[in-house]
């Protein structure tokens, strides 16, 4: 359910962010325990993919801000990787 719902992302000092995404699997959500959010991630485009990612001020006190907001990009390259191998599948059988 990584894809579909989130998960969460723990770090070695025990701290824990909530990726989250919703069904359509058109943004992904980075949220600290609190349930504050740090970085939204939403997608555009259908043939040419690009992410607009909005950091909230909520992650001005997160040291991994910087590798957090590259991981939210690629989490959304993946999941998008995922279902077009899955489309072509389900075309196929």
């Amino acid at each position: 359910s990584t894809w579909s719902h989130g998960g969460t992302l723990e770090l070695p000092d025990g701290r824990n962010y909530l990726a989250t995404t919703n069904f359509w699997q058109s943004g992904l959500d980075l949220s600290d325990e609190a349930g504050n959010v740090l970085i939204e991630n939403k997608v555009h485009g259908l043939l040419r993919l690009s992410v607009e990612a909005r950091i909230h001020h909520a992650a001005d006190r997160v040291p991994e801000l910087p590798w957090m907001a590259m991981l939210g990009c690629y989490l959304i390259v993946m999941m998008r990787s995922e279902s077009s191998s899955t489309a072509g599948v389900a075309a196929i059988g």
